[in-house]
């Protein structure tokens, strides 16, 4: 039964309320949150308050919350147009534009000294080379001293490719004669 002319108990609303004596909103607030001034995802508003929402403290580190992309990296829509990696924006806030390249030429690229994809904070962040943060990585090939096959990346026997990754030259021989040998 609806009651008009009554207004919503929570106060300083003046919409009408449904038989529970509180406005649609309010209602549907109180059953999806249980509190009538639940605000949900900050969808308006300056970068820095949206950014801010998305954001909780987890031990040392500050992690995203909200969008992740498939590479467990947070993604941010700076506007409706364009959407950045969470932690990049977080960076270029407080250092400037992040540059492309250093001054040998190579490539920069944000290393997380945490090893949390997620997290934002910028002190756990640091700009350096390709080479540098895959020798860095512990889960990825720069903490590896052999390949898979057991063959170690040292001298002759490793090749670096362009991106900073690493290759086993006898495997890469090896892999190559035998498509040779099928051809």
């Amino acid at each position: 039964m609806w009651y008009m002319g009554t207004q919503c108990k929570i106060e300083d609303c003046s919409k009408p309320n449904n038989n529970t004596g509180m406005c649609w909103m309010h209602y549907h607030r109180v059953r999806r949150h249980g509190d009538p001034h639940h605000i949900g995802r900050v969808v308006y508003g300056p970068a820095r308050e949206r950014f801010d929402a998305k954001v909780q403290p987890q031990g040392e580190c500050m992690v995203w919350t909200a969008a992740i992309n498939k590479s467990g990296y947070g993604s941010f829509g700076v506007s409706p147009s364009e959407t950045v990696l969470a932690h990049r924006w977080a960076y270029a806030q407080e250092h400037g534009p992040i540059p492309e390249r250093n001054a040998e030429g190579k490539r920069l690229t944000l290393d997380h000294l945490c090893r949390t994809r997620t997290c934002v904070r910028v002190d756990h962040l640091e700009l350096v080379t390709d080479q540098v943060q895959v020798d860095r990585a512990t889960m990825h090939y720069g903490a590896r001293t052999h390949c898979a096959r057991g063959h170690e990346f040292s001298g002759a026997n490793l090749i670096t490719r362009s991106d900073g990754g690493r290759r086993c030259r006898t495997c890469t021989n090896e892999r190559v004669r035998a498509r040779n040998r099928r051809v």
